[in-house]
């Protein structure tokens, strides 16, 4: 089937997903707690709604010793400054297909990055977790597909670094793409990517 749409995952597709692990001034362990509670034992719950940036800025504080206003004017600084993948975005943008962002992001990720970054001016459509209320990534990028006006999975080309992900939507009739590395990106634009340009 041709390939009409793409779907972009962000984390370590677009982006180096470690942008919360920078440690502010006067709170070295702030990665340490940040992992414990965000990619830990809150993980599930922020990504699908259940709590706020707020919440895990109280408990991620609370492990610190920190004021909460400092955590949430330190989380607001981290999604400011996010190192894109420049070339894997640079496609993204130039490639003449319809396009959307599908991720696995909680709410701080439309709060922060997309208007920091101007996200929903570069991609017309842009899917979160938190906002559906699922991790699911197949019908993250089957609501994608739709809003963006195709019909099978066989028409729209998902490029995610997580290979169940990719397994799961190729597994329906989906078009995928393992990304594994920007360098390889960079290659593949001219074999199996070659519908990118």
């Amino acid at each position: 089937m041709t390939t009409r749409y793409i779907l972009w995952d962000f984390g370590d597709t677009l982006v180096d997903q470690d942008w919360m692990l920078r440690a502010p001034e006067n709170f070295p362990d702030w990665p340490q707690a940040w992992t414990e509670v965000a990619r830990g034992s809150a993980e599930h719950a922020w990504y699908v709604n259940e709590v706020t940036c707020e919440d895990i800025a109280a408990r991620v504080s609370k492990l610190l010793g920190m004021p909460v206003a400092d955590a949430m004017k330190h989380i607001r600084h981290c999604c400011s400054n996010i190192r894109f993948f420049d070339s894997v975005l640079i496609a993204a943008i130039n490639c003449p297909l319809p396009r959307a962002i599908v991720t696995v992001n909680p709410d701080v990720f439309t709060k922060f990055v997309v208007p920091r970054y101007q996200l929903d001016r570069l991609f017309p459509i842009i899917i979160t977790s938190w906002h559906e209320a699922s991790e699911d990534k197949v019908a993250l990028c089957t609501i994608a597909l739709k809003k963006l006006g195709g019909r099978e999975p066989g028409e729209a080309l998902l490029i995610d670094n997580n290979a169940k992900a990719v397994a799961d939507w190729e597994n329906i009739g989906g078009q995928a793409y393992l990304f594994e590395g920007e360098d390889k990106f960079v290659a593949d634009l001219k074999t199996s990517l070659k519908i990118l340009q």
